[in-house]
């Protein structure tokens, strides 16, 4: 999702792209669901939140390669080029994968069979249309970080190590340490969350501290002690994002996602372990030619992998396949002839989530031979 480098090939970078974009699969598969188990309690629903943990780390990470090639020095930052290659880019895609799915949204909703089929609403579908699916919030972010990006070099490229580190601390804190800490329920209570929205922190807010941290991490590599660390801090992130989310559901006896955000400190501490292994390990390993064809292969078609993967999971869901069931009532079409068919998340989500990667590498591929889409919307 960020401008590819030239010469030499970061292969490293292009197989963490693309693992983190088949992580996001997983993690709407996993949301999908996250109200038809027995109750929290179950073993669907603990399941469910085991997986679902696993991919929070992939906006992080994906914000982090952005910033390792916009906010590379030694490339020069011109802002028109941003704003007609990248964000006209984002804006296009946007647009074509919004129409579609507002289209997709209004026309062929999916629903059980006793409901009756809405109506076309012009009002629905511009709706859809501005706001877009769910998971296209993403374009929104990285087009404004892009639009951002000049004011941002001006910054990154003339403070030194420990003005960066410092901006990264502050960044951290206030952006995604708080947040996490607001989730916990006896904290909450004191209702602190609108002590932190008077803070109004502007510009170390949002992901700016993460994309900076991408060009830092490459340009100053961690030290073996400092790598362990940052290792912890990641297995501790998971244990958060994990038990956390476990323990606040059982507080509130219902399914939530409070621990489960992907801006959260949490999160973000697993990005960080997740980059830094693979800057200081994967990035050691000698791959063959055809593996790291194959992994450029990957990494071009990722783009469009992350905006249609809704499609390819609603294909499932038309006829009633979740990751925890095959459901004849929940089918769009007539699945009378079917069998109610509970399947065990273990196995429902790997699965399901195999089958929807491939289906959505096979769109973006088969998109990116049409001239012009392969240009402007994948």
């Amino acid at each position: 999702m960020a401008e590819q480098l030239n010469k030499p090939r970061v292969v490293w970078l292009d197989l963490l792209r693309v693992i983190a974009t088949c992580m996001v699969p997983l993690a709407h598969l996993c949301s999908n669901c996250w109200n038809l188990t027995a109750g929290v309690h179950s073993t669907d629903y603990i399941t469910l939140n085991f997986f679902s943990a696993m991919c929070r780390w992939v906006v992080p990470v994906f914000v982090m390669i952005s910033g390792v090639f916009f906010l590379n020095p030694s490339k020069p930052c011109d802002p028109k080029k941003i704003f007609r290659k990248n964000v006209v880019r984002m804006a296009t895609a946007f647009l074509f994968w919004s129409f579609l799915y507002a289209l997709q949204w209004t026309l062929f909703r999916p629903h059980a069979q006793t409901e009756v089929v809405q109506p076309f609403s012009k009002k629905f579908f511009l709706s859809e249309l501005i706001v877009g699916e769910y998971h296209m919030w993403y374009l929104y972010m990285i087009a404004l970080l892009y639009l951002l990006t000049p004011l941002i070099r001006v910054f990154s490229d003339n403070a030194t190590k420990k003005q960066l580190e410092a901006f990264m601390v502050l960044s951290f804190v206030f952006a995604h340490f708080i947040p996490m800490i607001l989730q916990i329920p006896f904290i909450k209570q004191f209702t602190f969350d609108d002590v932190y929205e008077d803070l109004n922190i502007g510009f170390i807010g949002g992901y700016v501290g993460v994309y900076i941290a991408g060009q830092y991490m490459t340009k100053y590599p961690f030290r073996k002690n400092i790598r362990k660390l940052v290792y912890i801090l990641g297995v501790l992130g998971y244990a958060i994002t994990v038990f956390g989310n476990l323990w606040i559901s059982f507080q509130k006896n219902k399914s939530i996602k409070d621990m489960l955000g992907a801006d959260l400190g949490c999160s973000v501490m697993i990005a960080y372990a997740m980059f830094t292994f693979f800057q200081n390990v994967v990035s050691k390993i000698e791959f063959k030619e055809k593996t790291v064809k194959i992994i450029k292969w990957l990494s071009a078609r990722s783009f469009g992998v992350y905006l249609c993967h809704v499609f390819v999971m609603r294909a499932f869901q038309y006829f009633g396949i979740q990751v925890i069931h095959i459901s004849p009532e929940h089918a769009t079409v007539d699945m009378s002839f079917m069998p109610y068919i509970h399947i065990p998340p273990i196995i429902g989500v790997p699965v399901l989530t195999t089958l929807v990667i491939i289906g959505s590498f096979i769109v973006s591929w088969v998109i990116s031979k049409i001239p012009l889409l392969k240009k402007y919307v994948v």
